[in-house]
């Protein structure tokens, strides 16, 4: 139900209980722990742990991939993503959750496997029709080999679909679109649809994150978007992404101590564990210590 802060107090109170369980459900209260509140090795050792007594259990599979792709180990997040569909595949079911076929292909796509990237989308589309997620990394993977007629034919769907499915504002369509393009590195064509979003609605803060998430990142212009995730926290100071952002404008600006501090706030404030926000707080500690020494 993506509420976070509830079910990080069931846990907890589930802990102090936790003697009581026997063995399998202790070991899924532990990685339930570490999901919420300790890296995803810890969470690899639980889910490993958990699928030596249940190594039919599809779900844990599914989040062990999860965690290997939160370390940025593709190929094993992948292995454990197969796992799953063979279960299934023997069972004579298919894997009824839309997000392994989504980052399954992501993950393939990130080692440079387009071929099964683009059988594992397919296989998605079959149990999941026009199931708008899968359809944007098919574009991404079109646009990224080169292949412009395909990835027009699937951006037009993709379009259709947010629009009269998802009943997503222009806006909101245009700032995804550019983030398609992004994840092909086609920066020059993702400012276009970022900016054209922001232009159609000049006040939404997401969408200013969005452009200030892409304009720093990308090394693009770092000034301009930290200026627009100053406006975006105006609206919303309290959304631990938009600090992110900010705290890695700052960083790139060379402000080390204030962007210290905001990506701390940022993880304070953070739903669960975050690679990304973590290796950020990690480049600025290092680069207060390098200036430190010097």
């Amino acid at each position: 139900m993506g509420n976070d802060n509830l079910a990080k107090y069931w846990c907890n109170m589930a802990n102090r209980q936790r003697y009581k369980l026997p063995l399998l459900e202790k070991l899924m209260l532990d990685h339930l722990n570490a999901y919420y509140f300790k890296p995803p090795n810890e969470e690899i050792k639980y889910l490993k742990q958990i699928l030596e007594i249940d190594e039919l259990n599809s779900t844990y599979w599914f989040m062990l991939g999860s965690a290997y792709f939160e370390q940025l180990q593709y190929r094993d997040a992948a292995i454990s993503w197969e796992k799953a569909l063979d279960i299934h595949k023997k069972w004579g079911t298919s894997y009824r959750n839309p997000w392994i076929y989504y980052f399954m292909g992501d993950a393939y796509h990130k080692v440079n496997d387009h071929k099964r990237e683009k059988e594992v989308y397919e296989l998605g589309l079959s149990v999941f029709p026009d199931h708008q997620w899968i359809i944007q990394n098919q574009a991404t993977c079109a646009l990224s080999q080169g292949d412009t007629a395909e990835a027009n034919d699937l951006l037009t769907k993709y379009k259709s679909i947010r629009k009269n499915k998802s009943q997503w504002p222009e806006s909101r369509i245009l700032s995804s679109v550019g983030y398609i393009y992004t994840g092909a590195n086609l920066f020059d064509e993702a400012e276009i649809y970022c900016r054209q979003a922001l232009k159609l609605d000049p006040r939404n803060p997401e969408i200013m994150n969005d452009l200030a998430w892409f304009l720093i990142d990308n090394d693009i212009e770092i000034n301009e978007g930290v200026d627009l995730i100053e406006k975006a926290l105006e609206l919303k100071p309290d959304v631990w992404h938009y600090l992110d952002t900010k705290g890695w404008g700052l960083y790139k600006q060379g402000r080390y101590d204030e962007a210290l501090k905001v990506l701390k706030d940022a993880w304070d404030l953070r739903p669960y564990y975050d690679l990304e926000g973590y290796q950020h707080i990690q480049e600025v500690e290092k680069a207060l210590a390098s200036q430190n020494n010097n």
